[in-house]
């Protein structure tokens, strides 16, 4: 098999990104774009040892889940993958991704829950953050094609809000109108490098943060007259002067407003600010929560370590049935916001502690602190050898599992489970519909 070749195939199955997987002879092919049963002409254009990737030429026969996507940006906006896709079988494909990597990965068999679907698949994004900069000498916004820093425009994306939309229009109106310049990466130059918005279908607040490669924000006043004539409730600008990847800077400045806005999640208030980590998608994390909580089985006796608790939303939720929630988190505004919403909620069985989640948790072992549920939310990496280490010593009798990354969710259990744990079940929850990301919660009792 070469670059360029041409064959004839059927579509088996789906790879972690939600390509189609094609087999010819012993080589694997990844197809973008193919649904499973689909029978299609190929095209190679890359080849390795064992696996190649392709792109269809010809459909020969079509999939009754095939749907035509609804977003004209869809293929060159590395923002959704599964817009072809019916959403059966972008829910069919995230559970079986899961599950796949359970067994496949962590040897792992266990229980598969249905999984928890979204009632709205459009407009769920509760925070927007769009790219601005330079391309072909004209200023544009809209989200990063797939594996690259080229930004695609996109205007009115699917899975943003109408208010995002307004606000991305209307500094760009201003930039235009003031001739403030848009971030250019290669140089480093320009002013603008980021919009950001955050909102609250509950409360109907909204925020809009304007990421700046600057100290000082130009023309500010103008600005704030037109976001505030769009009824946002706070604006703020941050500074980021680092030639990095990286969003925002560590400086955040209020324009006007608390700078903060308010959302309520499983019965209970929560303050966020421009830097907290806060679930996407507001709806689905309260579903996401409700089952990780029923599952625990947490009495008023417990003591329930949250390590990786971001602004305490699933701690507080813990304490209103648990005698005390020890929550660690690495991001120290997440963790002043914590104990902000503690107070708030009027709950003072919740203590948070700023730190790694291993070494907090190494703290609170030496101190001969016990857990009798533990839950916990890492990042894509997974958790650390550190951190597993420490919550098979401290043998809590249930582990409440959260993940971003079905892979190195399987990782983590099968080390628990060699460990004296079992799984007692999993399921997908869908977080982001339209994307082939995959959110998880595992359940294991000792």
């Amino acid at each position: 098999m070469k670059k360029n070749d041409v064959f004839e195939c059927v579509c088996t199955g789906y790879g972690a990104d939600g390509e189609g997987i094609c087999r010819i002879g012993d080589m694997v092919v990844f197809v973008p774009g193919a649904l499973v049963g689909e029978k299609l002409k190929i095209k190679i254009v890359k080849t390795a040892k064992s696996y190649a990737y392709g792109r269809i030429e010809e459909s020969l026969s079509s999939s009754d889940e095939r749907v035509e996507p609804k977003c004209s940006a869809f293929k060159r906006c590395g923002g959704c993958d599964l817009l072809h896709m019916s959403y059966d079988e972008q829910l069919k494909f995230k559970s079986d991704r899961m599950k796949d990597c359970l067994e496949r990965i962590g040897k792992v068999k266990t229980e598969i829950l249905p999984i928890i679907g979204a009632d709205d698949v459009c407009g769920y994004r509760n925070k927007v953050q769009l790219p601005v900069g330079i391309s072909g000498g004209k200023t544009v916004c809209g989200y990063y094609a797939g594996r690259t820093h080229k930004i695609i425009e996109n205007n009115g994306c699917l899975t943003g809000t109408e208010i995002s939309e307004k606000v991305k229009n209307a500094v760009l109106d201003w930039m235009d109108e003031y001739a403030v310049s848009a971030y250019d990466e290669v140089s480093g130059s320009g002013t603008v490098r980021h919009i950001i918005v955050r909102t609250s279908e509950i409360t109907g607040q909204s925020m809009a943060v304007i990421v700046i490669n600057k100290k000082n924000l130009p023309e500010k006043d103008a600005l704030v007259e037109k976001l505030k004539e769009l009824g946002i409730t706070t604006a703020l600008y941050n500074i980021n002067t680092k030639k990095t990847n990286v969003i925002t800077g560590d400086k955040t400045v209020v324009l006007y407003g608390s700078g903060e806005i308010e959302d309520e999640l499983c019965g209970l208030k929560f303050m966020i600010s421009p830097l907290c980590f806060y679930q996407i998608n507001r709806a689905q994390a309260q579903r996401l929560y409700e089952a990780a909580l029923s599952q625990a089985e947490i009495s008023d006796k417990d003591t329930v370590f949250d390590l990786y608790c971001g602004i305490g939303t699933i701690s507080l939720a813990a304490a209103k049935y648990a005698g005390l929630v020890i929550g660690a988190e690495i991001n120290e505004e997440s963790v002043l916001h914590a104990k902000k919403n503690a107070k708030i909620n009027g709950l003072s069985n919740a203590e948070f502690y700023c730190g790694d989640a291993g070494e907090v948790t190494g703290e609170l072992y030496k101190q001969g602190k016990k857990a009798d549920v533990i839950i916990v939310d890492p990042p894509r990496k997974g958790c650390s050898d550190q951190l597993l280490e420490l919550i098979i010593k401290l043998s809590p009798r249930r582990v409440v599992y959260v993940s971003c990354n079905p892979a190195t969710l399987a990782r983590d259990l099968q080390i628990l489970e060699e460990n004296g744990y079992k799984t007692k079940n999993a399921r997908a929850v869908d977080m982001f519909p339209g994307t082939c990301h995959v959110e998880s919660v595992a359940v294991l009792v000792k």
